[in-house]
């Protein structure tokens, strides 16, 4: 059991080099099964397999969502890439960086099941690795920007009090700019969802 962060630092990368998830899914190599297993302020279980008989360094990108197989569910949207290193035949759980993919669904749980992947959009993928490069790490920073690209929150409320006002501001001009929208330079706060799960999305407004 490994918690995975910014990259699994590897001792020696296999002769094929890393490959992309996608690729390594559709030539057989790998396996994967996801769970909801919080673990050190981590909720997302990859498992992954190597079927062949080769060593095999597997990238999981930035902005691949796992969906849920109810549409009830939000999907779980890495936020952090990953590289995981498989020798032959291994099995290996890890733990991603991840947020929800649809602030009108629940938060997953542990009885939900996960079901097929997809790229989320180019323009999501390029802000996550920003903030990624940028050393963020403030995971609810990493929600709203979720949001923000899968239901179309507004800019305002891309915001959190623990990172610096010149990285927010940034950030936010930024998203406007490249969406050729106003800038909104107030903040939205949300009330937290009942029960505290800040990866659901409680819809009452608390302040502006």
């Amino acid at each position: 059991q490994i918690i995975v962060s910014m990259m699994l630092l590897l001792p020696l990368l296999s002769n094929g080099g890393v490959v992309p998830f996608e690729s390594a899914l559709a030539t057989g190599k790998v396996k994967y099964e996801v769970q909801y297993i919080p673990k050190d302020e981590r909720c997302m279980a990859l498992t992954l397999t190597n079927t062949s008989g080769e060593p095999v360094d597997v990238q999981v990108e930035t902005g691949r969502i796992f969906p849920a197989v109810s549409n009830d569910v939000q999907p779980f949207v890495v936020t952090r890439m990953a590289v995981v290193h498989l020798g032959s035949k291994e099995r290996k759980q890890v733990w991603m960086h991840a947020r929800c993919g649809n602030s009108g669904a629940h938060g997953p749980d542990e009885k939900t099941k996960f079901k097929g992947t997809v790229m989320g959009a180019p323009e999501m993928v390029a802000t996550l690795e920003m903030l990624n490069a940028q050393r963020v790490t403030d995971e609810h920073l990493y929600q709203t920007i979720v949001w923000h690209y899968t239901n179309g929150h507004s800019v305002s409320t891309v915001y959190t009090p623990r990172v610096h006002p010149v990285i927010l501001n940034n950030l936010r001009a930024e998203l406007s700019r490249h969406e050729t929208v106003p800038s909104n330079w107030y903040i939205s706060n949300y009330k937290p969802a009942a029960g505290g799960n800040d990866m659901e999305f409680s819809g009452q407004l608390e302040s502006i």
